[in-house]
């Protein structure tokens, strides 16, 4: 009864914006409201009202072209009486005790910077909390006979937005692999959840490095929640993933307020730690080379990139919603109209149920909140999924899947409200799978052609190979590194797939330490599956779920 009634209150942090120029604190959560057990349901509208230019004042953010010498640095940053200096892969952030920002833009331009730009502020894009003593006004009907229906206590009354988008349909495909990590950047996750528990990977606190990325806000833990609840369990609520697991990474403070520094280095730290899929509920209006740079480098090492437009309502969809390389998501109501707050425009790509979306809140609590924060996971989270039915699709591959299997809304084809359609769960792992097994099987037959050629035995289907066939197929595969890995198998009658597992996570150790590749993190294998003999197409299924770039 607690657990229920938990579910009936609902925390809304009320953002106050400060002026352009020098941030001001905000007060702490002045407008949180608590609403009680059988209140009425409140509506409450709340823009976030993020300015073009609204800045961190004495902080600037630098890249050069050809980094300075040491004491070269050193010297520059006495100049400017510097206090604080951070740096990652791409650029570095100084503050200062005495300089402006528009003289600190000026000394470093001067300099030979590539650019310099302001510590730009970045917010969650959250509009509305509402009670969730009604459930929404319709259960939209999920078209087919073969469903998955989850058994969560919340799942029926209130998360509409699942079976909208086809969620039923598409858990009959997958649920979800674990090895496909999602990066929620946002204001952290609350790590003690009973409904995450189990679901989340190590992340990092990118504003305090020496805490957990511990949810003071509420915002990522919503995010997260919609992504990959624990499902199927008897309590809380569904996610559209019931597999895939979370990496937390606390950009945005307790007022879900952060800066353009951090929010990139989330992004890079991310991407260098394996997240396959990286959710940006957040924004703002002002267009960053930095913030650009840090979505270039996640997308050059294949990593899906999914942001919300905005919540102003406004025809142009924030930052980092609006590069190109990034899924841009607009919202919607439960009539599949365009959500009032939501913004549109050219950059919109995809569009998911943002309105009245029940998921996790800290302290084992769970809330309805609405926004483009919202509608964004939607996408991330089915992007996971078609990275698990499917690991050899690029980003660029699973991109164009679920722009190519959404459902078309508003005018014949793309439109500014819509972007190319409405996320549809089922039909892009129903593509993603088919996908996968043609590779699969295109693979086994070049790869049983090729053995016909090196003169060994018939590799008919199920037919177990062993270890003189495997070394000989590893050599022309992968070279003479993969029959040398491949020796201690050579006088094996039937090779196992458990070795052929540990033989590939060698190549792979010895890959890695070269640089060459960082390969995709497969499942672990049942005892009863490594005891299985290998088969030409199991060899060829458990390398491609590692990342192995198998040209058919």
């Amino acid at each position: 009864m607690k657990h229920r009634l938990w579910w009936l209150m609902v925390v809304l942090a009320v953002t106050l914006v400060p002026s352009i120029g020098r941030v001001q604190p905000p007060p702490a959560d002045d407008g949180a409201r608590v609403r009680a057990p059988g209140a009425p349901v409140e509506r409450l509208q709340v823009r976030e009202g993020m300015r073009p230019g609204e800045y961190r004042e004495g902080e600037v953010v630098v890249r050069f072209a050809n980094h300075p010498e040491e004491k070269t640095m050193h010297r520059w940053l006495r100049e400017v009486d510097a206090t604080h200096v951070r740096h990652n892969h791409l650029v570095c952030i100084v503050r200062s005790r005495s300089r402006s920002t528009a003289e600190l833009m000026r000394f470093f331009h001067d300099k030979g910077a590539a650019y310099v730009e302001p510590n730009y502020i970045i917010r969650a894009n959250t509009v509305r909390g509402g009670a969730m003593g009604t459930p929404p006004l319709s259960q939209p009907q999920d078209r087919g006979s073969r469903k998955r229906v989850p058994n969560d206590e919340f799942y029926r009354p209130y998360q509409w937005n699942l079976p909208f988008i086809g969620s039923e349909r598409g858990w009959r495909v997958s649920t979800g692999d674990p090895a496909v990590i999602v990066a929620v950047v946002d204001t952290g996750v609350d790590l003690d959840h009973p409904d995450l528990r189990g679901r989340l990977v190590p992340g990092r606190n990118v504003l305090n490095p020496g805490a957990p990325p511990q949810d003071d806000q509420g915002h990522g833990t919503h995010v997260a929640g919609i992504i990959a609840a624990r499902t199927n369990n008897h309590r809380g609520v569904a996610g559209v993933t019931w597999q895939c697991r979370i990496m937390p990474v606390k950009v945005l403070d307790a007022r879900g307020a952060g800066n353009l520094f951090d929010v990139g280095d989330g992004i890079i730290w991310a991407t260098d730690n394996g997240a396959k899929v990286i959710n940006l509920s957040l924004g703002n209006y002002v267009e960053s080379r930095y913030l650009r740079d840090a979505v270039r480098y996640a997308f050059a090492r294949d990593v899906v990139l999914v942001a919300a437009s905005g919540n102003d309502a406004l025809p142009d969809s924030g930052f980092p919603a609006s590069y190109p390389e990034v899924l841009a998501v607009s919202a919607l109501r439960p009539d599949r109209r365009l959500a009032d707050y939501s913004n549109y425009g050219a950059a919109i790509d995809l569009t998911a149920p943002g309105d009245e979306i029940a998921s996790t809140f800290p302290d084992d609590r769970y809330a309805a909140l609405s926004g483009t924060s919202m509608a964004s996971p939607h996408v991330a989270g089915v992007a996971a999924l078609v990275r698990s039915v499917n690991p050899t699709l690029s980003n660029r591959d699973v991109i164009g899947l679920l722009i190519r299997t959404s459902r078309d809304l508003g005018r014949p084809g793309w439109d500014p409200l819509y972007g190319h359609g409405q996320v549809d769960v089922a039909a892009a792992l129903r593509e993603a799978s088919a996908t996968y097994e043609r590779r699969v099987d295109t693979i086994t037959q070049r790869l049983a052609r090729l053995m016909q050629q090196l003169g060994l035995a018939d590799a008919a289907p199920g037919r177990a190979l062993n270890g003189r066939e495997l070394a000989a197929l590893l050599e022309r595969v992968l070279g003479s590194r993969g029959a040398e890995m491949a020796r201690d198998l050579r006088q094996r009658r039937h090779v196992t797939v458990g070795e052929f597992d540990r033989l590939l996570k060698k190549l792979e150790h010895d890959a890695a330490g070269r640089g060459s590749r960082s390969g995709f993190l497969a499942p672990s294998l049942s005892p009863e599956a490594a005891r299985r003999p290998l088969t030409l197409r199991a060899a060829v299924v458990r390398m491609v779920e590692r990342g192995w770039r198998l040209e058919p």
